[in-house]
This record gives structure tokens, C-alpha cells and sequence, in this order.
């Protein structure tokens, strides 16, 4: 079954206008050509891709199958006209590469000055956002890889592979003059009573912390303050005496101010890299992940052991 690309083309564009009319003034057509184009592609699909109504044209399932790959598609095709001309400038790239807040305090920009002083005049784009906005961008071929907590509670969906790098251990974190900043190890009961520091609702490292706590036995807590930013977390713990949760990984830049104590009872998460299933990937992509590897091992993170995922596991969010 052949697919003629630009049928695709123009259901993208319906797509991103709404409507078939302004689709087709988006494309400079006629409505009714554009809307011989899609009978067209319905046609060659077997099925319909889109239900017309008075509000505009909305996605049927199986068109939302083909609007995924059509953004593929186009995005493919974006990619290769942007390496053609860094080639003819005698450049590397680009290179696209999604991160989660708590990858960018220090280990993606280690690895990424790795990269650069390997090849000095590739072109590189960074987008750091939580793993759930990044993740359809990865889908999209927005991005070439997304950086983050892995092997997480759900299955992987299938348009995705993801790769183990570290164990990313959990820790209390308190103020220095906090009367339980000395001990060696800490486990979350011992804490229960604490004024607690903790991430806002509706984020995914919310829920992995209400994992711990239901996990523990210990109820939510009812003293705490909710802080959604990575960057004022321990300045926020240092000035006010609450406790926090942080993992290893977000404890790259610790001030002097706060005190890191590893939760004894907690299971480490999985950091890592997902990639889009069954796709070639440019070189660059390769390297970097090499360069990541290296950084992982200069900053002391544990490599990561094969493991079934523990319940308290959570995936990447705010600050995560």
C-alpha cells in the first residue's frame, strides 16, 4: 500500500489548523481540493482519518495513528534538510536532546562539554521540560533522545527503547543545624514527624514520593511546603528548617547550607536514555551517549544493575 507523502502533508495541515478551510488557506489551495486529498488518502488508508463536523475536523483513532507518523515523516524530513546544510558548512549535527530538570545540574552539561571539545562546531539544541511533555516529542522526532529516570512502574510502549545508566539513590535532605543533620543513614518513619519540603501536585515525582510514604505506612504529611522548582529546593530547606527528598542525582551541586543523608528503606530509581524503537540514529546521538556514560563514572554515580522495578519507583517531574 503506497501513500502518496504529500496527501500526508496536507492532512497535517489540517491537523495543525483545525479546520479544512483555513488548512486549505494555510496551503494556499481550494477547500475542495484539499478535501479531494484526504478522500484520496482515505481511500488508499481504507478508512476514514477524519470526522467533519460544525466545530471543525477532529482525528479519528486510526487517523491519529497516521498524524503520529505524518509528524514522523515530516519532522524526517526537516532533519535531513537541516544535516545538509550543516554539511555544506562543514559542521556536525544536529544533535536534539530532551532532559529532565534534575539531568541538567550536572549531567548533561558534563557530557555535553564532553562532546564539544570532541567537535567543536557540532549543532546542538537542549530542551529541558518533565518527562511527560518530553516524551511525545520523542515520539514526534522532535528530539533524538530524551534523559531521565527509566524502567519505571508501567511497561515501555513499544515505539520506545530505553537504556540503563545509573542507580539514582534517594536521600533526606536537611539543614546543617538540623537536630538529625549527623547521623550516617536515615529511614523515612524516623522523619514522619518533620515539617516536610515537598514537590507539587500533579507531577509524577510527586506521585513516586506519595509511593515512599504509602510504601513506609506513614500517612501523607499534613506539615509541609510544596515547591515545584529543582533550583530553590535546598535553599528553600536550608532557610526554613524543613526536610526534603532528593536523589543522587539532583545532589550534583549541593551547597554547604544542607546536609544529604541517604534513606536507608527507599530503593534507588533507574536514570537513563529513551529512544525511539526500530529508527537509525545520527552518530552524534551515539557519542553522546558515550560522553554520558564517562560523566556518570567522574561524578561517582553508581552503574546501574539489572532489577525488577520497586513499587516506591517512581518517573521524572518536578523537581526531579
Amino acid at each position: 500500500m503506497k501513500i502518496d507523502p504529500r496527501h500526508l502533508s496536507v492532512m497535517l495541515a489540517v491537523v495543525r489548523a483545525g479546520s479544512f478551510n483555513r488548512a486549505a488557506e494555510a496551503l494556499g489551495i481550494s477547500q475542495p481540493a484539499l478535501s479531494k486529498s484526504i478522500g484520496l488518502l482515505e481511500r488508499r488508508l481504507g478508512v476514514k482519518v477524519f470526522e467533519r463536523g460544525a466545530r471543525g475536523s477532529a482525528l479519528t483513532a486510526i487517523g491519529q495513528i497516521v498524524a503520529l507518523r505524518a509528524e514522523n515523516l515530516d519532522q524526517l524530513l526537516t532533519r535531513m534538510y537541516e544535516e545538509i546544510r550543516l554539511a555544506k558548512a562543514h559542521r556536525k549535527g544536529p544533535l536534539v536532546i530532551g532532559a529532565t530538570p534534575s539531568m541538567m545540574i550536572g549531567l548533561v552539561p558534563e557530557a555535553l562539554a564532553r562532546l564539544i571539545r570532541a567537535h567543536p562546531t557540532i549543532n546542538v539544541t537542549l530542551l529541558e521540560d518533565l518527562d511527560d511533555r518530553l516524551t511525545p516529542k520523542l515520539a514526534s522526532g522532535e528530539i533524538d533522545l530524551l534523559v531521565g529516570p527509566v524502567m519505571g512502574l508501567h511497561p515501555v510502549p513499544s515505539e520506545f527503547v530505553e537504556t540503563r545508566l545509573a542507580d539514582d539513590e534517594y536521600y533526606a535532605v536537611l539543614a546543617r543545624n538540623h537536630p538529625k543533620a549527623k547521623a550516617a543513614t536515615l529511614r523515612i518513619a524516623e522523619l514522619a514527624d518533620e515539617r516536610w519540603l515537598l514537590p507539587s501536585p500533579g507531577s509524577s515525582f510527586y506521585r513516586g514520593v506519595e509511593a515512599i510514604f504509602t510504601a513506609a505506612g506513614i500517612p501523607w504529611p499534613q506539615n509541609l511546603v510544596t515547591n515545584s522548582s529543582v533550583q530553590s529546593h535546598r535553599r528553600l530547606i536550608s532557610h526554613t528548617g524543613c526536610v526534603g527528598i532528593a536523589t543522587k542525582v539532583q545532589l550534583l551541586t549541593t551547597d554547604k547550607l544542607v546536609r544529604a543523608i541517604p534513606l536507608a528503606d527507599i530503593p534507588p530509581r533507574t536514570i537513563g536514555v529513551k529512544q525511539r524503537a526500530g529508527q537509525s540514529q545520527p552518530p552524534m546521538v551515539g557519542e553522546f551517549l558515550l560522553h554520558l556514560r564517562k560523566a556518570l563514572v567522574d561524578l561517582k554515580m553508581t552503574t546501574s544493575r539489572p532489577r525488577v522495578p520497586a513499587a516506591i519507583v517512581g518517573s521524572d517531574d518536578q523537581p526531579d
